[in-house]
């Protein structure tokens, strides 16, 4: 944790007033409010490894689809394939396939200094044995943002997702995008879903983003549990169809 707080610091103290072009949904938790320009393709995937306690998630890759249908409204299609291995005690099992085929729209309701979209995902179970679910289940969150100077911006999550068993799960997000210069960006975040409205998991994790041209762009970030036994390292990219 010192760590993470010496670097905060030490973004706030070099950033500089520019701002990069090309918004995604990746590498954070936190979904833009943002949505892609009018007949814009926009593919962001990436690979990540994520370490839950004694249970090892390699995503290789994950891959989310975006296509604007207008000025506000997107259409979204993710697919990924999954590695899993779990090692206790007692046991040492492995599985591997695809996951579920999650498809969703964003719209954006508000497109001022303050932004506000609300995005709506449906969850098919069409993913292999061990990484897809008995029914299908939906989501939906808010999405909100807006600037705080010219060089630093704030986003919120808030969501609900049911996926047919138990009272659903309740999620939220917080992250601070810094610009550092044209190119570079990075941000700050922490996040956490409420299980079952029971059982509340938080987590923190940081980025950068790198614009390598204005419909180009790499990521990387890296995040930890803070009540949890909880690893996350991630890195992609991201392209948008025409510039």
């Amino acid at each position: 944790m010192r760590n993470y707080i010496i670097l905060f610091i030490f973004t706030l103290v070099s950033s500089g007033a520019f701002s990069q072009v090309m918004i995604t949904d990746r590498p954070d938790q936190t979904e833009s409010a943002s949505t892609v320009p009018k007949f814009r393709f926009q593919l962001e995937t990436g690979g990540s490894l994520e370490v839950i306690d004694k249970l090892k998630i390699l995503v290789l890759p994950g891959s989310l689809f975006r296509y604007g249908i207008g000025n506000n409204i997107e259409l979204r299609l993710t697919t990924s394939l999954r590695y899993r291995h779990l090692e206790t005690d007692t046991a040492n099992q492995s599985w591997f396939g695809l996951g579920n085929i999650d498809v969703g729209a964003k719209f954006r309701l508000i497109n001022r200094k303050v932004q506000l979209a609300i995005l709506t995902t449906f969850s098919i179970p069409s993913g292999t044995e061990g990484f897809t679910s008995k029914k299908a289940g939906a989501d939906v969150r808010l999405a909100l943002a807006h600037p705080i100077a010219k060089f630093l911006s704030i986003g919120y999550n808030v969501g609900y997702s049911y996926y047919g068993l138990g009272p659903g799960n309740l999620f939220y997000s917080a992250s601070l995008g810094f610009s550092l210069t044209e190119k570079l960006g990075f941000f700050t975040e922490v996040y956490g879903t409420l299980a079952d409205m029971e059982y509340n998991s938080l987590s923190y994790d940081n980025g950068l983003t790198y614009l390598i041209r204005e419909n180009l762009q790499a990521d990387f970030s890296f995040g930890t549990g803070i009540n949890h036994r909880h690893n996350l390292i991630s890195m992609g990219i991201s392209w948008r169809i025409p510039d």
